[in-house]
């Protein structure tokens, strides 16, 4: 979505150097002092020192924080598909109803990060009279796979070992997301939680992020392919619905 794209598509690039980390997006050291200790208070010294060139490493809280700034850096780009998608989006909602639908997981990095940042994000616009014509939908993913446990050092990335991806803290990601969820419901209209009774290991080894961590297809993603399709097609909705 920060890269021209010919195809049209879709397709989101990390825009983060090896050497750059969480407190340089935040541009922490340009902060005056007293909000400088009001985010120490949010951010231990780990996490204004992470790199997030390999991904938000299951850490949704730099997330979500991280893609609001990406995002917001490239919706003016002339070019981008961001831009182009909601320069779209702009044009569609003076004719009608315009839905949007986001996947992601609820015990991730990535995904966790962005089901509350990008419905956020659009909702921001500036839509005017217009804005009451978009719907959101959002299928959540429950962990629904694992992968095997690091057996040997990292190598040339420098990473917290507390800070890995660990597929046994995934149960307890999803309970925290879940019971903020409760207290603060997310931007959408309608959800789709969807998870699976096994665990399946997705993944033959271990790795930190980027493009090395490559899972195998799951069934699971079928299924919240077919809730989209459920919403898109759907002609008539209560105020708000949320299906298992």
């Amino acid at each position: 979505i920060n890269q021209p794209d010919p195809a049209g598509t879709l397709f989101w690039q990390n825009p983060n150097p090896a050497d750059r980390q969480f407190h340089h997006i935040i541009e922490f050291t340009e902060q005056r002092p007293e909000l400088q200790q009001f985010i120490r208070l949010l951010f231990g010294q780990e996490d204004l020192d992470a790199t997030l060139d390999m991904g938000f490493l299951g850490r949704p809280h730099l997330g979500s924080l991280a893609l609001q700034f990406y995002l917001s850096d490239t919706v003016e780009i002339e070019g981008s598909a961001l831009h182009s998608f909601t320069t779209r989006l702009r044009e569609d909602v003076r004719n009608g109803e315009v839905r949007i639908f986001v996947a992601g997981s609820v015990f991730g990095g990535a995904g966790a990060a962005s089901v509350p940042t990008i419905a956020a994000f659009l909702r921001g616009l500036d839509l005017g009279r217009y804005a009451g014509n978009l719907r959101y939908g959002c299928a959540m993913l429950t962990p629904y796979f694992g992968f095997p446990q690091p057996d040997h050092q990292v190598g040339e990335h420098d990473i917290d070992q507390s800070m890995m991806p660990d597929t046994e803290r995934h149960m307890v990601a999803t309970q925290g997301a879940l019971l903020h969820y409760a207290k603060v419901p997310p931007p959408y209209n309608h959800v789709w939680l969807c998870g699976a009774p096994t665990l399946f290991q997705t993944a033959a080894r271990w790795a930190p992020g980027g493009e090395n961590q490559a899972n195998e297809p799951h069934y699971i993603e079928l299924i919240a392919a077919i809730a989209a399709i459920d919403f898109f097609r759907c002609r008539i909705f209560s105020r708000t619905t949320l299906c298992f």
